[in-house]
């Protein structure tokens, strides 16, 4: 039963006051990557944790036995700007806290995936288990843990927050409710499936006073992957979110393509799934992306990926869509798919810019060969007169301005990116589809010879 697994994975998380007990936060949930990491983290709610020092994570091991860990002030993370004061709803309140996993002793084993509740129907049923403060006992850890029977009912996209009403079987005092539910903060929600275990989120506060209607709010669990792309630590895999087929891609294809050749090549593929490419290492983005952790979900990311396979098709029939290569000059050139939009603040992007993101984001998490061909997407126009594509000396000569710049700027990190590839080609994909003619692609193919070219 999904209620027992959680049993093990729920957590309290306390803080080393340096009195005789931990002062009580809140509750989280265990995340094992996998079993080759040598990490272990703890989900849970940003105003949990946030500015706290000495944090203690108490836990019941396989055997059931009470254990805590210590977690450095370093290993805690929470989103960029929550917010949770005051009469407004809470906004990124999630944090993400990391430990050895060798410091973990006796921790149930479970990897569960992450699933985002943005495709869930309402009146989906979901659950949550951790620690109330109502229920503390001393004398008895594990008997101070509870579940909550949910309910799904709104999903907010932009905030990626949702709302669900707690069942009543919680048995909470309508008059005392929000005083009651203070613990839960924190808590993993999952999909009530005994048959798959999904966390769709983290248990934020509820709301109005005394838990109005028995409504709450929780963040979706994708704030959880963008902290953790951001730290460049373990990423959770968002399941079952990735539409693999891209017919919705179609009719930007016919209004930014004019070539039969490259028509036919579409309406070969157009039926494949593309799913398994689209969550390999093939597709990435880089700071600054608004659709960070799910690029698959982007109409530009989706709209230039259909063109990008045609493109690749035409130079390679027999292609690895999964892993993908042209070839030039007899070498076998590997091709990647970034989306990245430079700096917030700024309306256009530069081809520098990208290459400065790459340098201090996508390649400092992505292990790239040398010689690699980049292709680069963004919803922000280029700069006018800006470069548009580079080859391997020419992205060198960049990486060396960035260094100097960073070195003046008293931000350069001589450890940063050694193992980083130092000669690529970019090319920007409008550069690509500008150079589609109706009657020939070689135009399109002497940029990409121009870009390979050192």
């Amino acid at each position: 039963m999904i209620e027992d697994k959680l049993l093990y994975l729920s957590v309290r998380i306390e803080e080393n006051v340096g009195e005789e007990n931990n002062q009580i936060l809140g509750s989280g949930v265990w995340w094992e990557p996998s079993e080759d990491s040598k990490y272990m983290y703890i989900f849970t709610a940003a105003h949990v944790v946030k500015d706290k020092k000495k944090l203690v994570v108490r836990y019941r091991d396989k055997d059931d036995n009470e254990r805590t860990i210590n977690i450095d002030d370093r290993e805690i993370v929470c989103h960029t700007e929550p917010k949770f004061d005051g009469d407004k709803l809470p906004y990124n309140d999630v944090a993400v806290l990391r430990c050895k996993r060798t410091d973990t002793k006796g921790v149930f084993k479970c990897i569960y995936k992450i699933h985002s509740v943005e495709s869930l129907n309402d009146n989906k049923k979901m659950i949550f288990r951790g620690f109330p403060n109502s229920l503390y006992q001393k004398s008895s850890f594990i008997l101070s843990n509870k579940p909550a029977f949910i309910t799904f009912e709104n999903y907010e996209k932009q905030e990626k927050r949702f709302t669900y009403r707690l069942d009543l079987s919680l048995g909470v005092k309508p008059s005392e409710s929000n005083e009651q539910l203070v613990g839960f903060s924190g808590c993993g929600i999952f999909l009530k499936n005994d048959s798959q275990l999904l966390l769709l989120g983290i248990h934020s506060n509820s709301m109005g006073e005394d838990v109005a209607l028995n409504t709450c709010c929780g963040m979706n669990s994708e704030l959880l992957v963008e902290i953790c792309k951001d730290t460049n630590w373990d990423i959770p895999m968002i399941t079952s979110s990735v539409t693999g087929n891209l017919e919705d891609a179609m009719e930007n294809f016919y209004d930014q393509i004019n070539n039969d050749k490259l028509y036919n090549i579409m309406e070969e593929i157009i039926n494949i799934d593309f799913r398994s490419t689209i969550e390999s290492n093939f597709c990435g983005t880089s700071k600054i992306c608004k659709n960070n952790s799910c690029p698959h979900q982007c109409t530009t990311f989706r709209n230039y990926l259909l063109i990008i396979f045609c493109i690749l098709k035409y130079l390679n029939n027999s292609i690895n869509f999964e892993k993908p290569s042209i070839v030039n000059e007899g070498r076998d050139i590997p091709v990647r798919y970034v989306c990245c939009d430079g700096e917030s603040k700024l309306n256009t992007v530069t081809l520098s810019s990208f290459i400065r993101s790459l340098k201090n984001d996508y390649l400092m998490k992505e292990k790239v060969d040398e010689q690699t061909l980049i292709l680069w997407g963004t919803n922000k126009p280029l700069k006018k007169s800006a470069e548009t594509f580079c080859g391997p000396k020419r992205f060198k000569n960049i990486i060396i301005d960035i260094k100097k710049s960073d070195i003046l700027e008293g931000k350069f990190d001589i450890k940063s990116g050694l193992n980083q590839p130092k000669e690529l080609s970019v090319i920007e994909i409008n550069e690509l589809i500008d150079n589609i003619d109706q009657d020939t692609l070689d135009d399109m193919v002497n940029i990409i010879k121009l870009s390979l070219k050192n």
